[in-house]
């Protein structure tokens, strides 16, 4: 897999990996398939479809997570959530702030089963198109990662840390744009042992 290299706007990675995980015993993050885990996953496809900084938001005292961060072997940017018991605004607020990004790829970490074609497929659409949001869409129901850009952006900035996400993306649907894609993979949540099975994962050795 290589970076496409197509031109256009720039767009960040904020990838979020300051979950609990307290179903699972283990971070989500640490999760494997293939002997890597789901975090160097998710760093590698971001940078090699095209988004640069790539952020990552892990919880404080995390160095696992930030190793296996790290294990992507591209350029990355770890910060910790301030309020990650709030929930998983608060870390895309976090991640977006340091990107300094006009757009940004997000990307939860306990969904990182996307292909890469879905990534690069979601980031041209942005590249080209005029919306402030972007998801991708499998035989009618909607995953991740998704593009929030522009305006929109820094809406999830103003939200509470505890607000949901969807707050925004739902807020105006003129602004979105789904991407169609031949990929499951961006329906997959790994928030259940029985779903994390189901994938391929496994639990880090």
């Amino acid at each position: 897999m290589q970076n496409p290299g197509f031109p256009g706007p720039p767009i960040a990675a904020v990838v979020l990996a300051a979950g609990a995980s307290s179903r699972l015993g283990s971070p989500k993050a640490l999760l494997r398939r293939g002997g890597q885990a789901a975090v160097t996953r998710v760093v590698s496809l971001a940078a090699w479809s095209g988004c640069l900084p790539c952020v990552v938001v892990v919880r404080p005292g995390s160095p696992q997570v930030v190793t296996a961060a790290k294990d992507a072997a591209v350029p990355v940017e770890v910060v910790e959530s301030i309020r990650p018991e709030a929930g998983r605004t608060g870390s895309a607020k976090r991640g977006i702030i340091a990107a300094k990004s006009p757009a940004a790829l997000i990307w939860p970490v306990d969904r990182p089963s996307a292909k890469q074609e879905s990534v690069v497929r979601l980031i041209q659409a942005y590249k080209k198109g005029t919306k402030e949001v972007y998801v991708p869409v499998h035989e009618g129901k909607r995953g991740h990662p998704i593009i929030i850009a522009g305006r929109a952006l820094w809406e999830v900035v103003g939200l509470d840390d505890n607000a949901p996400l969807h707050e925004v993306v739902h807020k105006d649907p003129a602004r979105v744009q789904e991407v169609l894609v031949d990929d499951p993979g961006i329906l997959v949540n790994l928030d259940t042992t029985e779903a994390v099975v189901a994938a391929g994962w496994e639990a880090p050795l």
